[in-house]
């Protein structure tokens, strides 16, 4: 099991059904694992209900870019925004 997933199992355990994240922003991007894990894994919170929407700290641009078109590819969630960098 790689970074994010392990990282989002035990994010998991803290979402319970009577709390409602409305967005999930990841802070920092686990190179071990590939974008269509991590999008994959944003995509499979939403559709449990877990958070409404998902987004990202800053992130090299061709990696955000990256990330939105396997989303798009795949059928999953694009990220709805991106935090400025400092």
């Amino acid at each position: 099991m790689h970074g994010f997933v392990a990282y989002r199992n035990l994010c998991e355990k803290y979402l319970y059904a009577t709390y409602y994240n409305v967005s999930y922003i990841i802070h920092r991007w686990e190179l071990r694992d590939t974008v269509e894990e991590t999008m994959e894994a944003l995509h499979d919170l939403i559709k449990m209900g877990k958070v409404r929407y998902i987004g990202a700290s800053p992130a090299m641009h061709g990696q955000f870019i990256k990330a939105q078109y396997t989303a798009s590819m795949n059928g999953g969630t694009r990220f709805v925004s991106m935090a400025k960098p400092l």
